[in-house]
């Protein structure tokens, strides 16, 4: 969903429970290509989450439908890909190890966010893994460094142990760090008066993976443009921000904030302005909903 609403194409593959069908119409409603997606016995994947008055959340899992993947549905969704394309998954369903391995077998860009890190991560075939998309914690875990580590030690441990893979690293309230073929950077975050962060990763890869694959899959320069703006996290996510938005108000700014000295929702300023985005690939959504 948000993927779409950044303007990228999107194909999102994977199951749900009859329950589950609002979620399938939204998706559609965003512009997502849902026709792989699969109906099943039995209740959807979902998670409890629980918020603090800090705005901070802790998500509980249960996999549901998520865990009713196949040999034969993972070859036919990534059947209908081209190479180059993006795979985007979680660790939220079976048969993660798979995925990975046949996506980069067919010269797919694998995506992936390894939540919930599980507890032998040696299983999982991440040489084949084209970029993490990790927080601090699971960028630990993976590298094998103390949770406690500098941003910047746990980012080299991880890359010197993937070579190969680029690394997206959300620190919180420090922002954002990059390690890739186009060097090292880092940028602060916004800062904004948090209500919920539900949702606040899942929006923030959307648009990353977007901008992204609009500039020919290179992080440089579009990412240093689509950093430089707030992706405010003010309003719970049941407003996820549309490319409709953005082509008039910026390249990654994730809507509207409320100003603190006014009140009034306001867009932010001095924003660069961009037409459209290159719809030539698609980004595959191996999650279901």
């Amino acid at each position: 969903m948000i993927g779409n609403r950044a303007g990228a194409e999107v194909l999102h593959a994977g199951a749900i429970g009859a329950e589950g069908r609002f979620m399938a119409d939204l998706l559609r409603e965003s512009g997502a290509d849902t026709s792989l997606l699969r109906e099943v016995d039995g209740p959807s994947g979902h998670a409890v989450i629980e918020i603090s008055a800090a705005g901070q959340n802790r998500i509980i899992v249960f996999g549901g439908a998520n865990r009713s993947m196949t040999s034969e549905y993972i070859e036919r969704v990534l059947d209908t890909a081209q190479p180059d394309d993006w795979v985007l998954l979680q660790n939220e369903v079976n048969l993660v190890p798979e995925i990975i391995r046949r996506a980069h077998e067919k010269g797919l860009r694998v995506v992936f966010n390894p939540s919930p890190v599980p507890e032998n991560t040696e299983k999982l075939p991440l040489a084949c893994v084209s970029l993490f998309m990790v927080n601090e914690i699971e960028a630990a875990q993976l590298a094998g460094t103390d949770a406690n580590a500098d941003f910047e030690d746990t980012l080299t441990a991880l890359r010197a142990k993937y070579p190969n893979a680029s690394v997206v690293m959300t620190v919180g309230a420090d922002g954002v760090l990059y390690d890739g073929e186009e060097g090292r950077f880092q940028l602060p975050a916004f800062k904004v008066k948090a209500v919920d962060t539900t949702a606040a990763g899942d929006t923030f890869c959307g648009y990353f993976l977007a901008a992204v694959s609009a500039e020919g899959n290179r992080c440089r320069p579009r990412c240093r443009r689509l950093w430089r703006h707030p992706l405010s996290q003010s309003r719970a996510q049941a407003r996820l921000p549309r490319c409709r938005q953005q082509t008039k108000y910026g390249n990654f700014c994730a809507g509207t904030h409320k100003s603190s000295e006014t009140g009034q929702t306001e867009f932010p300023k001095g924003v660069y302005r961009y037409a459209h985005y290159n719809r030539t690939r698609r980004l595959y959504f191996l999650r279901s909903v």
